[in-house]
C-alpha cells in the first residue's frame, strides 16, 4: 500500500511524493521569527484521505528543534489511526489523531 503526501506551508509548497512501506519523506526549513511556522500534509492511500499538520512550531518546537542555527528534526510514523511523533529515537512515540 502506497502513501501519497503532500505537504505545504504558507510560503512553500514541498510537492507531492509517493511512498512505499517503510520508505521515508524529508524536508528542511527554519522557524520564522513569528513563532507561527507551520507546515500541513495531506496524505491518502487506499480510499482514505486525511491531513495534518506536521510542524506546528508551538506544539512541536520542543521536540524538534528547528529553530537558532539549525533545523528541525521532526520525525513521524504514520498510521491508519493518525501520525505519531517519534520522540528520542523511536523510545518514546506521540501520537495525534487527523484533523
Amino acid at each position: 500500500m502506497n502513501l501519497k503526501i503532500h505537504c505545504k506551508s504558507r510560503d512553500d509548497d514541498l510537492g507531492e511524493h509517493v511512498l512505499s512501506y517503510r520508505q521515508s519523506f524529508g524536508f528542511h526549513f527554519w522557524n520564522n521569527i513569528f513563532d507561527t511556522t507551520l507546515f500541513y500534509c495531506n496524505m491518502s492511500w487506499n480510499e482514505a484521505s486525511h491531513s495534518f499538520d506536521i510542524y506546528d512550531e508551538l506544539r512541536d518546537d520542543d521536540y524538534c528543534g528547528a529553530d537558532g542555527d539549525h533545523g528541525g528534526d521532526c520525525n513521524w510514523s504514520v498510521r491508519p489511526s493518525g501520525p505519531c511523533l517519534i520522540v528520542n529515537k523511536r523510545v518514546r512515540f506521540i501520537c495525534y489523531g487527523w484533523k
